[in-house]
């Protein structure tokens, strides 16, 4: 150790031996100054007398390079008590352009409690030392989140509006984006306005509802002023309010509120959507809020209760845009817990949007996951009737679309719909009313995807006939077809046996008005690249009008072998009778593969040997159908297709084949003759005589 006395001789030493303009020299200073300070003892020096301003400057800020934790010269600094003079110019003011250790320490990227030292030195909080990049103390003690030294700024009078220098934003949203929250709550405290906007045009209230910052939403809150209240409805680009942003991003906490502050709940965005719109039109299904204290409260029923406690009118029929109300919306995505709450907040069940479709025509259109029962058409449609008719509600069954479909005609037009069929024909729907194409709904369950184990035709005619009303059987459409046409047009034999069994005196009545369907539409409809169901389905509607004593003619025989050809249901393999057996893979499968015949069951496999005479006798073009459809379809009936569609149409092609061949060859055959000879040829061949014969080959 030293005296003070031999340490200030040799600090002074030391200094009168440098030439400060050369660097090298400063830098053996600074050195040195580190050993001389460990030594020190006694009285501390008044370093004024020994250095310039500048010069301490310098070394304070060589010293503090990249150190996290403040200098043993900055210490002794401290210690002697030095103070960082103000600069005055002739007239006595102020000289605050000059760049400090302050400044500089952020570019040396040094510790906190670095800088939070260097105030001790550079002490003047009413005055603000600004550098070239407009960068001040004040901001250096805000970057550093010194709340100590910014309070001491504000307190002599520092601006907390100010901007920050390299975003030219104020400076309150550089503490939301980059500084404490604790700096962020004391810059709010002391007259931050927190409604000015950034760059974009954001406050920060419109940043807090896109970032869900729960903490700095409480804050803002919690520091609003009379000077400064927040404005809750500012919009941005798009229109946007705080309360749009937060629904739209799922922020619930900041949701709340800005409702229990008072939001705007009916505030509308460019595109007409409302708040209420946002939380029914939500994709996910996380509805419900604060788990903590609000038991099942959901989103929706948390946004009428506050609401109902601030006296606020919500518009719930407000519609967007598109025309949608939040009902529409609700029901579009399935969230019957939203649907139930709408309703029995007198939501209207009659209001259509810009397609003219109302809340009913939305359910009555939904597609059903019947294997699913949380989407279960009973309970779907029960409690939208049920709300209705407890509330005592007119629901207009009969409104029409855009395109003049009804709820019935969207009802009937898809599977697992049965429960709100029947609550329609219930409420009194017209059964008969068209679309714009003419079609009534009996039309559209006539055009809907063939399948053979349908049930919703049958349904509906038992349903017709249980509230006793009329059906009007025979309509055209505006292309002038009738719902019998329709279903022999698009191979729906199903329904047309539900047709023929729904009375007598509908059946006398439309099969003496009957025409068969032309080729221009016959099978038009059917995009099936499954030839066995094409020439099935086919001939099953020919069955069913067979039956029914219905005189099918050459005309209408041509009809069906013409679209046979089209679609290329003929069998061209080069071996008509080749054995399925010499694939052992194949067979395996046509063995295990059951037909239903009546009520017997055989085998593909046995199916396959059957001669096509044996073939016909065992097996209807019903059967066949039902095998087409069978689902899954087996792969075996796949492999055969074409075979099975030879076999399936060989005895209607022989059927028909036969008296064109005896005119074409004058009759100079026996019948029985020209009968053993059409059973040698291929369908392709029986279609081609045909053809010949009506001159159209």
């Amino acid at each position: 150790m030293a005296d003070d006395a031999k340490c200030l001789k040799k600090l002074k030493a030391l200094r009168e031996g440098v030439n400060w303009e050369i660097e090298e020299e400063r830098r053996e200073l600074l050195d040195q100054l580190d050993s001389l300070i460990s030594d020190w003892e006694g009285q501390l020096p008044n370093l004024r007398d020994i250095f310039r301003r500048e010069e301490i400057d310098w070394l304070l800020t060589e010293s503090i390079d990249g150190q996290d934790e403040p200098t043993s010269l900055m210490d002794f600094v401290i210690k002697t008590g030095y103070k960082d003079e103000l600069d005055v110019d002739k007239d006595g003011k102020s000289l605050l352009r000059r760049t400090t250790p302050v400044h500089l320490a952020s570019s040396f990227n040094v510790g906190r409690t670095v800088i939070h030292e260097l105030f001790k030195i550079y002490d003047k909080f009413d005055v603000n030392y600004t550098d070239e990049a407009g960068l001040t103390h004040f901001h250096m003690a805000c970057e550093y989140c010194l709340e100590d030294i910014v309070e001491k700024f504000l307190d002599h009078g520092q601006d907390p509006n100010g901007l920050w220098p390299p975003s030219g934003e104020p400076l309150i949203h550089w503490a939301e984006t980059e500084g404490s929250q604790e700096m962020f709550e004391l810059l709010l405290k002391r007259g931050a306005d927190p409604n000015l906007p950034n760059k974009d045009g954001l406050t920060l209230l419109q940043i807090i509802c896109s970032s869900g910052d729960d903490a700095l939403a409480d804050i803002i809150f919690e520091h609003s002023s009379e000077k400064y209240q927040i404005q809750l409805d500012t919009r941005d680009k798009l229109g946007n309010t705080p309360l749009h942003t937060a629904l739209e991003k799922g922020f619930k906490y900041i949701a709340e509120l800005l409702l229990t502050n008072g939001a705007d709940p009916n505030a509308v965005k460019e595109d007409g959507t409302t708040p209420l719109h946002i939380i029914c039109n939500r994709e996910d299904k996380n509805y419900h809020w604060f788990i903590g204290n609000a038991g099942d409260d959901s989103t929706l029923e948390l946004f009428f209760k506050i609401n109902e406690e601030k006296h606020q009118v919500v518009r719930i029929d407000a519609q967007d845009k598109m025309g949608n109300t939040a009902l529409h919306l609700a029901l579009l995505r399935d969230d019957q817990q939203m649907i139930e709450l709408l309703l029995r907040k007198d939501a209207d069940p009659n209001l259509a949007n810009n397609e003219g479709l109302t809340p009913l025509h939305i359910v009555c259109k939904r597609r059903v996951d019947y294997e699913n029962d949380e989407y279960d058409d009973y309970d779907y449609a029960n409690e939208f009737f049920n709300i209705i008719d407890e509330k005592r509600q007119t629901l207009r069954v009969d409104a029409r679309d855009n395109l003049g479909n009804t709820p019935l005609h969207y009802a009937v037009a898809d599977d697992h719909r049965e429960n709100t069929i029947e609550k329609l024909l219930s409420k009194g729907v017209d059964l008969n009313l068209t679309n714009q194409d003419g079609s009534t709904p009996l039309h559209v369950i006539c055009t809907r995807d063939p399948d053979p184990d349908d049930g919703l035709p049958k349904t509906f005619l038992k349903l017709v006939d249980d509230f006793g009303d009329w059906l009007q059987f025979d309509t055209r459409d505006k292309r002038g077809r009738t719902p019998m046409q329709l279903a022999v047009a698009n191979f729906m034999p199903h329904v047309m046996r539900a047709l023929f069994k729904h009375g007598t005196h509908l059946y006398n009545h439309a099969m003496s008005n009957f025409t068969f369907p032309t080729e221009s539409y016959f099978g038009e409809r059917y995009n099936s690249e499954n030839k066995f169901q094409l020439a099935s389905g086919a001939l099953a509607v020919v069955e069913q009008l067979e039956t029914r004593r219905y005189h099918f003619g050459r005309s209408n025989a041509l009809t069906v072998m013409k679209f046979f050809r089209s679609r290329g249901l003929f069998d061209k393999s080069a071996d008509p009778h080749k054995s399925w057996c010499d694939d052992n893979v194949f067979t395996n499968k046509a063995k295990n593969t059951m037909v239903a015949h009546g009520p017997t069951w055989m085998t593909l496999y046995q199916l396959i040997q059957l001669r096509p005479e044996k073939a016909a006798k065992e097996l209807t073009y019903w059967d066949y159908y039902k095998l087409a459809f069978s689902d899954p379809v087996e792969e075996a009936v796949q492999a055969c297709a074409e075979h099975l569609c030879e076999k399936v149409a060989s005895g209607f092609f022989r059927q028909w084949a036969l008296d064109p061949f005896l005119e074409m060859t004058s009759h100079q055959l026996p019948t029985e003759c020209s009968d053993m000879i059409i059973k040698q040829l291929m369908n392709e061949d029986l279609c081609n005589i045909c053809l010949a014969a009506a001159g159209q080959n």
